[in-house]
């Protein structure tokens, strides 16, 4: 597809979308099935790098939910004990 690597002084090559993928673009050598083919890729791993991130987004909802959960519930046993302790002191003083 690609020309033998001593006929590559006229070649020009660009990075598309990142360092690893790379597209070389020859003078007249280049289809139109070969750039629809990489811009498809590309366009698979955007969608599959969204989804992930999507994921990732969403599990640290979640911990941030169980995190906060967990702090309103040991704040609730506390008041409770605070609330006890001054009764058991109104009793005490009261008797």
């Amino acid at each position: 597809m690609y020309p033998a690597r001593q006929e590559m002084d006229h070649v020009s090559t660009k990075k598309l979308f990142s360092k690893k993928t790379k597209l070389r673009l020859h003078s007249n050598r280049t289809t139109a099935k070969d750039l629809t083919f990489c811009f498809v890729q590309a366009k698979l791993r955007l969608e599959m790098a969204a989804e992930h991130d999507k994921h990732m987004v969403h599990k640290d909802l979640e911990a941030k939910e169980e995190e906060m959960e967990q702090l309103r519930f040991n704040m609730q046993k506390k008041v409770i004990l605070q609330f006890f302790q001054l009764f058991c002191i109104f009793l005490f003083f009261s008797s």
